[in-house]
């Protein structure tokens, strides 16, 4: 069985999170999370750039429709033209 580094001090879990944690190491099944020196802030800026390359490459339309709701899609552009089905 692996062994993975410890949880960083800052995150604290509760006990049943714990055990399922424990339980996923156990079965070889959890991703363990390595420090990378990015605040969350970074993380959420480099996601968002990339995942934009991403969807771009696979030429996804990001445009959204004006009625749906932009608090599950922040940051996304909309459109006042596309109709909702």
């Amino acid at each position: 069985m692996s062994t993975y580094p410890p949880r960083s001090a800052a995150l604290t879990l509760s006990a049943e999170a714990e055990l399922v944690r424990k339980a996923l190491i156990k079965k070889g099944l959890e991703t363990p999370m390595l420090d990378n020196g990015l605040d969350s802030q970074q993380k959420y800026d480099r996601i968002k750039a990339l995942m934009g390359e991403v969807v771009s490459t696979l030429g996804l339309d990001l445009v959204l429709p004006k009625c749906m709701s932009m608090k599950f899609f922040p940051g996304w552009i909309t459109s006042t033209s596309r109709a909702c089905h």
